[in-house]
């Protein structure tokens, strides 16, 4: 919407400018992973099944797939940001991890990342790799029947890197843990119990010295948690114990997957079922647990498949926050079933879907589902400039995966609304095609705008002694 306000009186004119806005977006693909050779082997050159972000370096993407490869355990990649130059930088082997399901850290020339699974303890690594491929060390090695497998990334906060792991602990229900960057002083910080939140499945938030998380399940209905811990394992808080469902629905959502966003004392984050409709929702807190709000529940979706609706569903990636605007993705629905990328503002109005992911079709020979575009966005989006970068688990010809980026329509200059005096009457003029756009008319700034009718520029309002204010409203 364009607003252009202005108010007549009988005794002074005055005009309001409001920058241009438009939700238009253009999606790229760059770069789609190859052809696997097919259930059971799985297995092609560069990877397949991306399902964590990207990170941005320069003009290089970096990114891991969780599956494909030589072996079918997943890769490390980079591409250029404009989708040359692709290069597997590692592919794992299962000894050393495999099934890498989250983001990369990059300090110095350094790659840090976890992997969910493989490792001489078959629960998962921490491993590290140059951005070349060279150097491939596994920092640390989980341990089945100890640990459970770290399906969410690293975050470093003071020189030094924390994650999580699914499972495992005292308490089997997962830890938060410390490690050095050359591998020493793994410290287990925290056990997670039924009680205080579930497996932690996302990557944490590092502010000063607390660190912020969601946990899937567990909590006061078992319907997961938001939590604050310090970075000495010290003063866990319970944040947020999201609600028990009825028939699948509830007032805050269910099962808090995605990483959160902190901004300022806000914190933003994403459930995959739970709401209005079981389809999840968009949510925000204050760091210290007050001030909770559903800022969107998504709409139900069809019943067939495969499963529609106008603004997605199954948020699996966490919120990107760039000033007072969230940008996400859903990994389901939008008018394709295969998921949508969206922006909604942070205090939940202005929801609007950015573009819907095409119709996937399985492919029995593949074992994947096929489109033209990608399909079922897991990974949270990377902005850089205008630009969202993201990728999908499958769709593209190949059904691996894709790397895509989804440029934002930048904001033209204020439009130019003129106003001059006319013995008894005001005359507006604009430069804008009429067919552009409508001027629209209220009693005060925050009224009901109605649409003038015929009104075309130049347009000649009668002063009188009311006021009446005018804006331009895009078409």
């Amino acid at each position: 919407m364009i607003t252009i306000l202005k108010h007549t009186s009988l005794a002074m004119a005055a005009l309001f400018l409001a920058a241009a806005t438009s939700n238009a977006a253009s999606f790229t693909n760059l770069y789609s992973f190859t052809a696997t050779s097919g259930i059971p082997a799985y297995t092609n050159s560069d990877g397949a099944e991306p399902v964590g972000g990207l990170l941005l370096s320069g003009d290089m993407l970096y990114g891991t797939t969780s599956m494909g490869g030589s072996n079918n355990f997943g890769t490390v990649f980079r591409v250029n940001a404009d989708g040359t130059t692709f290069t597997n930088i590692h592919t794992f082997n299962g000894n050393a991890g495999k099934g890498p399901n989250a983001g990369l850290v990059l300090v110095g020339n350094i790659l840090y990342g976890t992997a969910a699974g493989g490792g001489s303890g078959s629960a998962g690594t921490v491993f590290a790799v140059n951005t070349f491929g060279m150097g491939f060390t596994n920092l640390y090695e989980f341990i089945a029947g100890s640990w459970g497998g770290p399906s969410g990334g690293l975050v470093l906060s003071g020189g030094q890197l924390y994650g999580t792991t699914t499972l495992g602990g005292s308490l089997a229900a997962g830890i938060v843990f410390r490690i050095n960057l050359d591998g020493t002083g793994f410290t287990n910080l925290f056990n997670f119990s039924s009680a205080n939140g579930y497996s932690p499945y996302a990557t944490l938030v590092a502010s000063g010295n607390a660190l912020y998380g969601t946990a899937v399940s567990g909590g006061s209905d078992s319907a997961g948690t938001v939590f604050r811990l310090s970075n000495d394992g010290t003063a866990y808080t319970n944040l947020h114990s999201f609600t028990a469902t009825v028939n699948g629905t509830n007032t805050d959502g269910k099962a808090p997957g995605g990483h959160l966003v902190l901004s300022g004392n806000r914190l933003y984050g994403t459930t995959r079922y739970g709401g209005a409709t079981t389809a999840g929702t968009l949510f925000a807190l204050n760091t210290d647990g007050t001030g909770f709000t559903n800022l969107h529940s998504f709409s139900r979706t069809s019943a067939s498949l495969p499963s529609t609706n106008t603004d997605g569903s199954v948020p699996y990636a966490g919120l990107t926050v760039a000033g007072n605007t969230l940008y996400g993705a859903a990994g389901f629905g939008g008018t394709g079933g295969s998921g949508t990328i969206f922006q909604i503002n942070a205090d939940g109005t202005g929801f609007t879907t950015l573009h819907q992911f095409a119709v996937a079709t399985y492919n029995n020979n593949l074992g994947v589902s096929t489109n033209s575009d990608g399909a079922y966005p897991y990974g949270t989006l990377m902005l850089s400039g205008n630009t969202l970068y993201g990728t999908t688990q499958q769709g593209t010809s190949g059904g691996a995966g894709c790397v895509f980026a989804l440029t934002l329509a930048s904001s033209p200059a204020p439009i130019p609304l003129s106003i001059r005096l006319v013995g008894s009457a005001a005359v507006l003029s604009w430069t804008d095609l009429a067919t552009a756009f409508s001027l629209q008319a209220a009693p005060a700034v925050s009224g009901v705008y109605t649409n003038v009718p015929g009104a075309s520029s130049p347009f000649t309002n009668a002063i009188t002694d009311s006021r009446t204010f005018f804006r331009l409203h895009s078409n």
